[in-house]
């Protein structure tokens, strides 16, 4: 085909697309439809005269990078970019569209004394197995675009049927955590926890939960990797917080630990929970409970530092701080002389295999052995099993939790339970 040098319009992009189909070409054309992540962004911090410069150099970058390919460039929208690449086979499409990525990776506009980075998804489909029109591509990579902006930034996806479907769900799912977050149907579920030994509860780990319209109470499993990969888990948090702080709720965990996770991906999560610290402190000394700030291991080992000083925080304080998931990551055991934690949870999937393999009992007699020379409390999660229970004990761990000793109660059966 003859080089289009300009970046066309959708409907003339989509013209032309349609006329070479139909004229020149029953070989694979392959469509990439391409969405800058975040773009908004760079229009918010350094206004729209520079997000304009920005898009223009990029668009010219990316032409100039591809010169040699022959290529129908497409403008969708101001972040947005259509490509139809034309004569050439599979296998040097792939190397194509690792080149474009890295190229994307490497792109960087400068002005002045500013560098601006950008990064991006985006979608392929494949004429004709995937459409054969142009609308008909172009609504296969849609598709395929939705996927990869699932899987995060710098990623993308080939269409096939299977994302058709993966996309529906994520699409349902983020229709239930938006009706949830509006509606204010998010709520606060309890699991206990309990003394190994004794076998009363010593307290409870908060656990999100949605109450559909149809008054069916959603598990937290069904929706919170879409939630944490959609950015919904802050607007979870803070409502659930709200709910647990609340008088009534407190005063159910009365001489009782408090379990709340906090999902921890950058410092200002770090400094948004410094500014939770007085005021929880403040609700525990008046409702005589014992919050616990749980984090993930994987969380510790990317903020250590921000950590550090959280301990410094929480001294002379009521709140506790909790390892969640230990031995589900890479996080070696010299972290814990770095952090003075006070509980240490043993990843669910150790507990599941201990009567199964002597290795994981052997990880788990080590962590409980090392936990107790350092001053931390042990707590089993994800219990399943009266064997698992027996050899927990045995092992010396001081506290429980899972679905055989109880499921997660709202807060009307834990507090009856608790009584």
């Amino acid at each position: 085909m003859n080089k289009i040098e300009e970046f066309l319009k959708k409907e003339e992009f989509l013209k032309t697309l349609n006329e070479y189909i139909n004229s020149f070409s029953r070989e694979n054309i392959f469509l990439i439809y391409l969405d800058i992540n975040d773009f908004f962004l760079i229009n918010v911090n350094y206004g729209f005269e520079v997000g304009d410069l920005v898009l223009k150099d990029f668009a010219n970058y990316l032409r100039k990078s591809f010169e040699n390919f022959d290529i129908l460039w497409g403008w969708l929208s101001n972040d947005q970019f259509i490509l139809a690449v034309f004569d050439i086979d599979y296998l040097k499409f792939l190397n194509f569209i690792e080149e474009f990525l890295e190229n994307i990776k490497k792109y960087e506009f400068k002005l002045n004394h500013l560098t601006i980075k950008i990064t991006a998804s985006f979608g392929i489909s494949v004429y004709p197995f995937n459409g054969k029109s142009g609308e008909e591509l172009l609504r296969t990579a849609t598709i395929a675009l939705k996927s990869a902006k699932i899987e995060g930034k710098n990623t993308w996806k080939l269409f096939e049927p299977k994302c058709e479907t993966k996309v529906k769900n994520v699409e349902k799912i983020k229709e239930l955590l938006e009706y949830g977050i509006n509606e204010g149907k998010i709520v606060p579920y309890i699991q206990p926890i309990f003394d190994a030994n004794t076998e009363k509860i010593i307290g409870g780990e908060i656990l999100l939960r949605i109450l559909e319209k149809s008054g069916e109470i959603v598990d937290a499993g069904v929706f919170i990797e879409v939630a944490e990969q959609m950015g919904y888990v802050d607007n979870l948090e803070e409502i659930i917080f709200n709910k647990i702080i609340e008088k009534n709720f407190l005063e159910a965990f009365k001489n009782k630990y408090m379990f709340i996770n906090k999902s921890v991906r950058s410092v200002k999560k770090v400094v948004a929970l410094f500014e939770n610290i007085d005021y929880l402190n403040n609700l525990a000394e008046r409702f005589d409970f014992f919050p616990v700030i749980e984090i993930t291991e994987n969380s510790l080992v990317n903020f250590l530092n921000a950590f550090q000083l959280l301990d410094e925080e929480l001294k002379n304080k009521k709140i506790k701080l909790a390892i969640d998931d230990f031995g589900a990551g890479f996080a070696s055991f010299s972290f814990l002389l770095k952090i003075k934690a006070d509980f240490l949870k043993i990843d669910g999937v150790l507990i599941s295999q201990i009567n199964k393999s002597f290795k994981y009992k052997s990880v788990i007699k080590g962590i409980v052995f090392l936990a107790k020379e350092l001053g931390l409390k042990t707590i089993a999660e994800f219990v399943k099993t009266k064997d698992e229970i027996e050899i927990l004990k045995n092992l010396g761990i001081d506290y429980l939790q899972g679905f055989f000793l109880s499921r997660p109660l709202s807060y009307e059966e834990f507090k009856k339970v608790v009584n």
